[in-house]
């Protein structure tokens, strides 16, 4: 496997190397233009398409807990052991796609109240509905900016992952150490000074509906009922500076939820009105110093699995079979630094991310599989998300860019530490790690 991995990092850096010098002399010759100029399609309306073309092959030294097709890599899948103790996992595998695909349109129109109208629309082919038509709905929002503020209605990034991004290839932007996400919301950004901003945001509904909170088995849940029969949406305050050269921020989220409506009674049901709050707090810095540029974050909350993080929560205990419950809180970090140059940007990236447990203990009240699940995952990673103890990954990566062309190679060395024991909150005490190595080769045409 080594010589395979090998062989496979020599013929790209070849290939890219081989490609460099004739990008380069196409660069010099044709002069830049807009490929699709903006187009006015009524009175101060305009409209422009934007987006680019992207191909990737994927190498992965064992099975990886991924999600869309295994684009999005989290960290290495536990060990998985044959009757005579070998590891089903430690298979190496690779892929070439192009469903990262993009495609966009930006419009910008009259002025209304005083504000500057505009509308942003995005679609890609990383939905996985069918095999043949993959479509997924990205973004679409409508914005008004005044000279001190901006008011955003419809989906777009949620707030606790439009930070500073890193510049890493893969398409989940760090993930599982930074949010990742998008979300239904209204968004509200006070500018009272030009370096000093105010979030203000609440946020409807997550991207994906799999990734809502909650058992989908028993009677009267679905994947929406614990977000919806809340009514409060996921409320985001955020304080900002920004500058051309220095930005930093400080995030912040709170979540109601109510995963039950009711439970069975002993000859009818009964209803269920335990709701589970949970916060989120992060801080980012995005420094640029000439070519230089640093980025860093953390995050620390509970029942995240929504922004592609660990995440769900607990039943901690139950009085008359009607549950309690209590979140998962996990820590992440993650720091990218690169350096710009005419052509060619090394970056590395280092992502660490733990298990910090639930917030109460589990009573043996609570120890009831008939009625749902004890803990209860969501999001992508859930069915790993309370087996880890820890994970983090260092990437090296190299980008080479000519005009609208981008060739983009990164390396990936992840770790995921699985807990074998655990304390009476269900946090880690023992564990065992799992290593695993990702290849990533990416061209992107920009238009």
């Amino acid at each position: 496997m080594k010589s395979i991995f090998l062989n496979v990092i020599k013929s790209a850096c070849l290939l890219t190397a081989c490609l460099a010098p004739w990008m380069k002399s196409q660069a010099q010759e044709t002069p830049q233009k807009d490929l699709i100029p903006a187009v006015r399609v009524a009175d101060n309306v305009q409209l422009k398409i934007g987006g680019f073309i992207r191909t990737e092959y994927l190498f992965d030294s064992r099975r990886p807990v991924a999600a869309v097709n295994d684009l999005v890599g989290f960290f290495p899948a536990a060990k998985n052991l044959d009757e005579n103790g070998k590891d089903l996992n430690a298979v190496p595998r690779s892929s070439l796609s192009s469903q990262g695909t993009r495609v966009n349109l930006g419009l910008t129109g009259p002025d209304v109240l005083n504000a500057k109208s505009s509308a942003f629309f995005e679609i890609d082919f990383t939905g996985a509905a069918s095999p043949v038509l993959n479509i997924r709905f990205r973004h679409a929002y409508l914005k008004l900016s005044w000279a001190k503020a901006d008011l955003l209605f419809g989906k777009t990034w949620n707030p606790l992952g439009e930070t500073p991004a890193p510049g890493v290839a893969g398409l989940a932007g760090a993930a599982p150490y930074r949010p990742f996400g998008r979300s239904e919301q209204v968004r509200l950004v006070w500018k009272p000074a030009q370096t000093f901003h105010v979030w203000l945001a609440g946020v409807y509904k997550t991207e994906h509906s799999f990734a809502l909170d909650g058992p989908t088995t028993p009677p009267n849940l679905t994947n929406e009922i614990d977000i919806k029969n809340s009514v409060l949406p996921e409320l985001h305050f955020q304080l900002r500076y920004v500058s051309p050269n220095f930005s930093a921020g400080l995030v912040s989220a709170y979540k109601n939820i109510r995963p039950r409506l009711s439970v069975p009674g002993s000859t009818d049901l009964l209803i269920a009105k335990n709701t589970l709050s949970s916060y989120a707090l992060g801080a980012f810095i995005d420094f640029k110093a000439d070519k230089f540029n640093a980025k860093a974050g953390a995050t620390f909350g509970q029942n995240l699995g929504e922004y592609f993080m660990l995440g769900g929560y607990g039943v901690n205990k139950r009085d008359n079979g009607i549950p309690s419950y209590s979140p998962l809180g996990i820590a992440a970090y993650w720091a990218f630094l690169s350096y710009t140059g005419k052509n060619w940007t090394p970056g590395l990236f280092f992502g660490y991310t733990q298990n910090n447990g639930l917030g109460k203990e589990i009573e043996a009240s609570a120890l009831n599989p008939a009625l749902e699940p004890t803990l209860i995952g969501s999001g992508p990673i859930s069915g790993t998300a309370f087996g880890v103890a820890n994970a983090y990954r260092i990437a090296p990566s190299l980008k080479y860019s000519v005009g609208r062309l981008a060739f983009h190679a990164e390396l990936e060395y992840n770790v995921a530490a699985y807990a074998t024991e655990w304390d009476a909150k269900h946090k880690p005490t023992k564990s065992e790690s799992v290593s695993g190595v990702r290849f990533l080769l990416a061209t992107s045409f920009f238009f």
